[in-house]
């Protein structure tokens, strides 16, 4: 949903557009989630960096309000930031930024976003398309597919492979 009137992002924190809604370069976007796939990818990649916090000194974020200036507040579906103070929106950039498709998302505007994450100074980016379980991974200059997707940097890591086995585990049959 796209507004006829570009808004600021002060007036955009004063009104109450829910929570499936971002504010980008000033216009109101729909956020696109809740789907099975996205839900539970969001779930395992929560997980493994939950898992791993200690040992990367990253705190796994579901959804956080991320204000990217001047007008911009997006959600990413999954975030990481360094052990510190955890402020009720994030204002400087996560290690990682990720975003997950939904049937209904297009890579244009995925990669629209992820512009503003890099304005914002995020490094690391992936989008996941879980329909054709394929990734793209900013590598610090181009967007390439990866079946190791990782943080620059950084030790942090996640196998695509293993990630869709773990989703396929839970949509198998119950006995």
């Amino acid at each position: 949903m796209a507004t006829e009137t570009k808004l600021s992002l002060e007036e955009f924190l004063e009104a109450d557009y829910g929570r499936e809604v971002e504010l980008v370069d000033g216009e109101l976007w729909e956020r696109h989630v809740g789907n099975f796939l996205h839900s539970r990818l969001e779930a395992l990649l929560g997980a493994w960096f939950i898992q791993n916090e200690d040992r990367w000194g990253a705190v796994a974020l579901i959804e956080m309000d991320t204000i990217v200036l001047p007008a911009s507040l997006l959600k990413p579906d999954v975030a990481l930031v360094p052990f510190g103070a955890m402020p009720d929106r994030l204002v400087d950039p996560p290690l990682l930024a990720v975003e997950i498709l939904s049937p209904s998302d297009r890579l244009v505007r995925t990669k629209r976003k992820c512009e503003k994450y890099r304005e914002m100074g995020v490094r690391s980016m992936w989008i996941i398309d879980p329909e054709s379980r394929t990734c793209l991974m900013w590598d610090g200059e181009q967007w390439v597919e990866a079946r190791r997707l990782e943080v620059l940097g950084t030790a942090i890591f996640v196998e695509l492979d293993d990630l869709f086995a773990r989703l396929d585990a839970s949509r198998a049959p119950q006995r």
